[in-house]
């Protein structure tokens, strides 16, 4: 490090059992000093990239380091916040050496200071010129980092770095080879694979954030922030905080399951806007990953609220059903008389894919003019005339599918009967790629997507391919095919 050999403020820390124990020492260091000082794994001397063995790290990947770190510490300032975790390093060879702290013990607080056994760790550290010093946690950081100094001068960054940066202080927690048997020789395969055990345990034991984690705390992410604010401010989605009602909107999971009194999940209303947005506004991914400004951020909620509020208007079974009674996987001729039925609307898949062909229907509008209420209106224009239980024709095997079990140990075998061969059960299509297919059969039911008999023929068997029917007929998918025919033509007019 430039500074090594001139003794710099440390707290020192042991960890694990005496003998094998781990030493780290945890300072500040300069942004400067960092990119000048400290290497990548790949970058020390003892890397070998043929062997296996000798991989301490995970692949650096250059997309999340060159745009995602850089993007942030660039922008950031911007919105009064710059802040990074600590930097996890470790030293290959050397003898970085420690100095407690000495007092005055002639200074009663400070008598007291060293009897308290307080500052026995606290010291100064001597970092050997003699070692290499790389990242063990935090390389994409560090990648970013150097990429916005320009350090990679044949790969420059798309991005200018904030005033002061190279000044600023991060956090470092150095590991050394102290406190192990093999310290000071030079074995240093035990030191290697300890460093990568240490990797894992920063890694794969690190719980990721949920979906909804996210959502709930990101200040960066406009659909994340315009899910919060339409949550708090549409009466639909209101609670009223009392133990016996279902809050509308659920918040600990991602999915809903039959008879749920949850009309719709958290996660649920984010991608719906990120739909929306990315449709309407024809913007990539990389646009919800960073602040855009207040000004952007209040002219995308005044649009989303407005769509919102036409949705829940032109849907008024979100407001007036028993959201209970509204997911139902039950046959309809086997339904009571109590109102229940499978409705897509209930359903996230139906949801999701609901608002993605809201987005793609209004980027088609929005071709020649600016996004209004009146465009919205005419974009569900004619959704009142789908029928949405997903027993019926558009949906039955689509996007409500049967699955078979076979051969069940059942209790008919305990009878001395001989065993079904199958037992067969609907369940909800949920993939990610399901929510297109709810777009694409939307647009085909409202006639915004093909129009001539030949594309028409080409979706039913692109239709056909995708049922999921327990030994269905000709003639029964034929009888579907012929019902959503009925529908796209009410729909359409």
């Amino acid at each position: 490090m430039a500074t090594q050999g001139q003794p710099r403020p440390v707290i020192r820390g042991k960890m694990g059992e005496e003998g094998s124990e781990i030493t780290y020492y945890v300072l500040k260091m300069s942004i400067a000093e960092l990119v000048r000082d400290v290497l990548l794994t790949t970058e020390i001397s003892t890397y070998d990239n043929k062997t296996l063995s000798d991989t301490l790290q995970r692949t650096l990947k250059k997309s999340r380091s060159k745009k995602d770190i850089a993007r942030y510490l660039a922008e950031a300032h911007k919105y009064g916040e710059r802040f990074m975790g600590s930097f996890v390093l470790a030293a290959w060879g050397g003898n970085p050496q420690f100095m407690e702290l000495k007092l005055d013990e002639s200074d009663s607080i400070m008598k007291y200071f060293k009897d308290s056994g307080i500052v026995n760790d606290f010291g100064l550290l001597s970092l050997d010129s003699s070692a290499e010093y790389f990242v063990l946690d935090g390389q994409h950081r560090l990648a970013g980092i150097r990429s916005l100094l320009n350090f990679y001068e044949d790969d420059p960054s798309e991005y200018i770095a904030p005033p002061g940066l190279k000044d600023d202080d991060v956090s470092v927690i150095l590991i050394t080879s102290e406190g192990l048997k093999e310290h000071g020789t030079k074995d240093i395969t035990p030191y290697k694979q300890r460093l990568r055990r240490i990797f894992t345990v920063l890694n794969r034991h690190a719980k990721k954030t949920t979906i909804t984690e996210n959502i709930i705390m990101d200040e960066d992410d406009i659909a994340a922030i315009i899910t919060r604010k339409l949550v708090n401010e549409l009466p639909i989605y209101q609670w009223s905080g009392e133990q016996q009602d279902t809050p509308v909107v659920l918040t600990t999971r991602d999915s809903l399951s039959e008879k749920d009194q949850h009309l719709t999940t958290l996660s649920t209303i984010y991608f719906m806007n990120k739909h929306l947005i990315k449709n309407i506004f024809a913007v990539g991914e990389d646009y919800f990953n960073f602040s855009t400004g207040d000004d952007d951020l209040e002219e995308k909620y005044k649009n989303l609220k407005m769509i919102w509020e036409v949705m829940i208007d032109k849907i008024p079974d979100w407001t007036k059903a028993d959201r209970g009674k509204m997911k139902n996987h039950v046959e309809i001729e086997d339904r009571g008389d109590d109102g229940s039925m499978d409705h897509l609307l209930f359903w996230p898949v139906g949801q999701k894919g609901l608002a993605l062909y809201l987005g793609l229907s209004l980027s088609i509008a929005m071709e020649t003019k600016s996004l209004n209420k009146r465009m919205v209106e005419d974009a569900m224009g004619g959704l009142d005339k789908i029928d949405w239980d997903l027993f019926s024709g558009p949906w039955r095997g689509l996007i409500l599918r049967q699955t078979v079990n076979k051969n069940p140990l059942l209790s008919n075998q305990q009878k001395g009967e001989a065993p079904a061969d199958v037992v067969v059960s609907w369940k909800i299509f949920a993939s990610a790629q399901a929510e297109n297919v709810v777009a694409d059969m939307l647009l085909f039911l409202t006639g915004k997507l093909i129009t001539d008999e030949k594309q028409i023929e080409n979706f039913r068997n692109t239709w056909e391919n995708k049922l999921q029917l327990y030994k269905s007929t000709p003639e029964q998918r034929e009888e579907l095919w012929n019902y959503t025919l009925k529908i796209r033509k009410a729909a359409s007019k």
